[in-house]
């Protein structure tokens, strides 16, 4: 079964339909039997256990959080982690008339996702919470989140297989941590030893993850983010080239213009001329943000981030 709508082009697009859903606990030690079911299956582990999943094909312990996709008619067996509980959240689902797009790969081929993202577990929170409060046309509205998340994660896995997961937005919760934490410290100077220390990994394997996924050294990407925080102030503050790079953590106004000019290819003074605007008066600068995305950026459809 699936649920036939009309997109805002005026196109007609089919959707998922769920059959029930549901975020549990498995007890150390459970299994589930072989058995196969009549629609796919999509369970989010949050957290890497010693549960093992197998089919026919494939037999994957779960030591990294992901997702795990089982098809109608798959045999599959689930034996959770002996030694604790076992955290997952799962929908059940029907999608007869499925999109000839990269939906059909990811259906087709995925057995597990070794990725997190976090808008595809937003989501599914939401569709647990609609389920249970059943609001009204909370079924369209939960069919429709779920094909949210198969899109993110249909883009997730083409980009994994191919190798060139480093561009995804998908990034480790420990990394996200170390992020956050360096964007609150950024007026002071900041060491990759505090970085990965928030992480909670060691030096080295920080230093790998981050050249991983953002393909920066760390010492590169709190430049980075330092010449970031400094756009904002150039043009929602009237600061002094000085007071900027002071408030971004440079302790020398000269080094600082160098690596404004390395990364952006243009003087902190002139940016500020070519970037400000009637806009950029009402706006105010945030000092510590709590998004990955950019903050008081204009994002056109046209694959463009626009400062404004």
């Amino acid at each position: 079964m699936s649920i036939t709508g009309t997109s805002c082009g005026g196109e007609q697009q089919t959707y998922p339909s769920i059959v029930f859903c549901g975020d549990v606990s498995a007890k150390a030690g459970a299994s589930l039997p072989p058995r196969r079911l009549s629609e796919y299956e999509l369970v989010y582990f949050p957290q890497g256990t010693g549960t093992i999943y197998r089919t026919n094909d494939h037999t994957i312990e779960l030591t990294e959080p992901g997702y795990i996709l089982t098809r109608p008619d798959e045999l599959h067996t689930y034996d959770f982690d002996s030694s604790e509980p076992t955290h997952h959240l799962f929908i059940h689902f029907e999608w007869a008339n499925i999109p000839d797009n990269d939906h059909t790969s990811f259906l087709r081929e995925a057995s597990f996702l070794p990725v997190l993202n976090p808008l595809a577990e937003s989501l599914l929170k939401q569709i647990m919470l609609l389920g249970s409060t059943k609001p009204k046309r909370w079924i369209e509205r939960g069919n429709k989140q779920l094909c949210v998340i198969l899109e993110e994660l249909s883009s997730a896995y083409e980009e994994w297989k191919n190798g060139s997961q480093t561009n995804s937005p998908a990034l480790p919760l420990q990394l996200q941590t170390a992020i956050s934490y360096m964007e609150n410290q950024l007026h002071r100077p900041i060491s990759v030893a505090e970085l990965s220390h928030a992480s909670g990994w060691t030096h080295a394997h920080f230093t790998r993850q981050v050249r991983r996924y953002i393909g920066l050294t760390p010492q590169m990407l709190i430049v980075h983010r330092r010449i970031e925080r400094a756009c904002r102030h150039l043009l929602y503050e009237e600061w002094s080239v000085k007071q900027v790079a002071f408030a971004c953590g440079f302790q020398d106004e000269h080094y600082f213009s160098r690596c404004f000019h390395r990364i952006k290819g243009i003087t902190p003074s002139r940016f500020r001329e070519a970037y400000s605007s009637a806009r950029s008066i009402n706006l105010a600068s945030l000092t510590e943000p709590k998004e990955l995305y950019p903050f008081n950026t204009w994002m056109y459809a046209d694959n463009h981030l626009r400062m404004k």
